[in-house]
């Protein structure tokens, strides 16, 4: 087959579930396999990817991808054997060849100054949290940090979304009558490691389609739904933990852009706003919020949908066709029923995030 069918081809489709008779791990190394078995099928001997200066022959692409794969299933192993510390520098030296030796190829997006992200958090009462209670676990609180699929138990991160409909979903669904949620808006440049699927349209062979094909043996091992919530060992978070560690430690990269294992893209089409970012504090301390991660950020007062309505009168608020398009833009269609497609802006997640995008964002009081 011609390289450019690898793109089409239903193995890349993310998230996956793992099926009943099999476990996490032979899941992944059952990619993998098929994932190399792709590159063995191209009859081609190069290729030639826009961005690149020189050709990629298949057998090169083979070999690289081998001993990614290696690595990342040999951590894989060590975890498994009880020995993380061993898992971990494994997974560390995979990293760091990988960037040491495809340093254009790394998929890294960076946000400008005042970029919007969103946060949920549940609660019944209507008095609204403060910025503080909106941003991650405080230090001293660290004890309530649960084991997720990037965040070490104990170590906070903060996990923001790009749209409100997302934030919803990863909490599956809370009553709309029970959240508070906030908009926060960059004020300094962030660096993430994008795990998402860049547009590429009808023509794979350019350098952003290449990128997320290289990296895809990671972007599946951080992409397989959780196979049983209710068990404390989850193995489909153990390579996203160990990648959140490493992004802690390389010091260049503020975060990661994921998408969410909850919404099930049936299209394989490019994300837009339907994804995450986490970033990890940067800050050791027993008290307090990350200083690093709060100068980085202002934030809106948090809302409600019932506190919207017990302030607001009893007119209806009218918005020109341009406000609601730039809402609609950010999810072209909304299909919360099945089968029932509606545009974002007339949801009432739309109509929240549209009043939180009017807000003027302030900066985050310290804990």
């Amino acid at each position: 087959m011609h390289f450019q069918e690898i793109f089409k081809d239903s193995l890349l489709r993310l998230p996956k579930t793992v099926p009943t008779k099999k476990n996490y791990r032979t899941l992944i190394k059952e990619m993998f396999n098929n994932y190399l078995g792709l590159f063995e099928q191209v009859d081609e001997i190069a290729v030639k990817i826009r961005g690149l200066k020189e050709e990629r022959t298949i057998k090169s692409i083979i070999s690289v991808q081998q001993k990614f794969i290696d690595g990342l299933s040999e951590s894989l192993d060590f975890y498994y054997d009880g020995q993380p510390a061993k898992a971990y520098e494994k997974f560390r030296k995979t990293m760091d060849q990988r960037v040491r030796s495809f340093k254009t190829l790394q998929n890294i997006r960076e946000y400008p100054k005042g970029e919007s992200f969103y946060r949920i958090r549940i609660k019944e009462e209507n008095y609204p949290f403060n910025t503080s209670e909106m941003f991650h676990i405080p230090f001293h609180l660290r004890g309530k940090v649960t084991t997720q699929r990037y965040s070490i138990p104990g170590f906070p991160s903060l996990y923001l979304s790009k749209a409100i409909f997302v934030a919803w979903e990863e909490l599956k669904r809370p009553n709309l009558d029970k959240f508070q949620v906030v908009r926060l808006e960059s004020i300094e440049p962030i660096s993430c490691l994008n795990l998402t699927k860049p547009e590429w349209g009808d023509d794979p062979m350019q350098i952003s389609a290449y990128r997320y094909l290289i990296i895809w043996p990671l972007i599946a091992a951080c992409s397989i739904r959780v196979a049983n919530p209710s068990d404390s060992f989850k193995p489909e978070y153990i390579i996203p933990q160990m990648l959140l560690q490493w992004i802690r430690n390389n010091g260049e990269i503020d975060g990661i852009i994921y998408a969410s294992t909850n919404i099930n893209l049936k299209t394989g089409k490019a994300l837009k706003n339907l994804y995450n970012v986490v970033l990890p504090v940067k800050d050791n301390k027993d008290q307090g919020l990350c200083s690093a991660l709060t100068k980085k950020f202002h934030m809106t007062p948090s809302v409600s949908r019932q506190l919207l309505h017990a302030s607001a009168s009893a007119g209806i608020t009218i918005r020109s066709r341009a406000e609601n398009q730039r809402i609609d833009d950010k999810i072209p269609v909304l299909e919360i029923i099945k089968g029932h497609k509606s545009n974002y802006s007339s949801s009432e997640l739309g109509k929240l995030e549209m009043v939180l995008d009017s807000m003027k964002t302030e900066p985050i009081e310290p804990e």
